[in-house]
């Protein structure tokens, strides 16, 4: 086992640093001595940051750039990001749209309204300064005015500056001491990095499923193997539901309590509110900015989300084999799924309408057999100062549901240069690929 030369992260599977990649920490300013106890290696997790960050810097400079004919170092006038833009740009449509909006001094990306201004004050907008002249010092923020910077960028510049900590931590440690450094006092991806022979794995005696929980194994994934009359249900008292899962069934009670004693969860910032905690925080990302979230990131592609539920069901979508993933079966036909809330959809079509909850409007007839359904067709009954809208930066469109800004954005205003999704029996292509897997249902399920 080998040890990144950059973060000290020993690992199986690491690469050379060759005279390219030295030349690349050069222009990100990252000084380590590379001669020092043979061939320098760093782990997969740091090449992805360095190539990241390089391709951030780039952009910075072409922005810088594409300003420098522009300055004139003689009158040290300051000039507009965006009036220059504009002169140069011979596009009507978005010339219009930039009337309204303004545009990123690093990236040089339209940004929302709200976004940080480098002409204000306070300790954000300090910090953010300070990052830019630390990181990329090349870049002269004085000779432009009425700057903003996007969410994106700020996320980039700290991710930035937390690289170029770590390994100055191990130059200094290095330097004073006079020893190499084998391993950090914290290991920020030893767990992605270690020999998977090394984990002890707790395999399921009826599947192929391992895991590293000896509980999940023998308490939740082996009452995928049981008959319904084998399992020891927690049953509610109060109304027919049961629950594999004693966790199960006390969320299930919330549903029995008098909301007037309910002890709930309020958000500050909007009239949200939550019985259990964990939903409460949930909650609350949607109003942070990009740079205060806590990413999830996969270590396998470029995919990132909020929500650790969300990762793991990405893993589970995109970088397993048939044959690593948990199914779940139908009892009652051949159907069998990757989530499990695909599989309870599905049960419906083995239910007759007086088997089946229903979820009722209170309002109008409407019912149906998600909750999630009822919830979006509340929205026809709220009035617009009601309803939190969604509005598209671009053109100040606004929709009720989050989804439809996003389809909004990907059809009128993406780049032309998307990846489309081609269609294999015929000439159809969707930039959505939802909207592919529609299409081929309708069109092709049959052939």
């Amino acid at each position: 086992m080998d040890v990144c030369r950059l973060c000290c992260t020993k690992s199986w599977d690491l690469e050379e640093i060759r005279e390219c990649t030295k030349h690349v920490l050069d222009m990100l300013l990252i000084n380590m001595d590379m001669n020092a106890s043979g061939i320098p290696m760093m782990c997969s997790d740091c090449s992805g940051k360095i190539t990241t960050l390089f391709q951030f810097k780039s952009t910075c400079f072409f922005t810088d750039d594409f300003i420098a004919p522009f300055v004139d170092p003689e009158k040290r006038k300051r000039i507009s990001l965006k009036e220059v833009y504009i002169s140069e740009k011979d596009d009507k449509e978005l010339v219009d749209v930039l009337r309204e909006q303004n545009l990123c001094r690093l990236c040089m990306e339209v940004v929302p309204a709200g976004s940080l201004s480098l002409d204000g004050s306070g300790q954000l907008v300090d910090s953010v300064q300070n990052m830019i002249k630390r990181c990329i010092p090349e870049v002269n923020i004085t000779s432009t005015k009425h700057d903003f910077v996007c969410g994106s960028c700020v996320n980039y510049l700290q991710e930035y500056c937390n690289f170029m900590d770590r390994c100055s931590d191990i130059k200094k440690y290095e330097t004073e001491t006079g020893e190499r450094l084998e391993k950090p006092k914290s290991e920020p991806h030893t767990a992605i990095d270690k020999d998977p022979s090394d984990k002890k794995w707790h395999k399921c005696d009826f599947c192929d499923y391992k895991s590293k929980s000896k509980h999940y194994i023998l308490k939740k994934h082996s009452l995928l193997h049981k008959d319904p009359w084998e399992i020891e249900w927690y049953r509610c008292e109060l109304c027919d539901y049961k629950a594999k899962l004693k966790s199960g069934l006390e969320d299930h009670m919330l549903k029995h309590e008098d909301p007037l004693k309910l002890k709930w969860y309020k958000c500050d910032v909007c009239g949200y509110k939550a019985r259990k905690k964990a939903h409460l925080n949930k909650h609350v990302i949607i109003h942070k900015e990009p740079w205060e979230i806590k990413w999830y990131k996969c270590v396998l592609c470029d995919f990132r989300t909020k929500q650790k539920g969300s990762l793991k069901t990405h893993n589970m979508i995109k970088h397993k084999s048939a044959a690593e993933v948990e199914w779940y079966k139908c009892s009652l036909c051949d159907y069998k799924t990757r989530l499990k809330s695909s599989l309870k959809t599905h049960m419906f079509k083995h239910n007759s309408s007086s088997e089946i909850k229903w979820h009722i409007c209170d309002l109008c007839d409407y019912r149906t057999k998600h909750k999630c359904s009822l919830n979006s067709h509340m929205m026809t009954h709220k009035s617009p100062s009601e309803i939190e809208w969604y509005t598209c930066y671009l053109c100040n469109s606004k929709f009720k549901r989050k989804n439809e800004l996003k389809i909004h954005i990907m059809v009128k205003h993406v780049n032309p240069t998307v990846k489309w999704h081609p269609c294999e029996s015929c000439n159809y292509k969707a930039k959505l690929k939802s909207n592919l897997e529609a299409h081929i249902m309708l069109k092709h399920n049959n052939s």
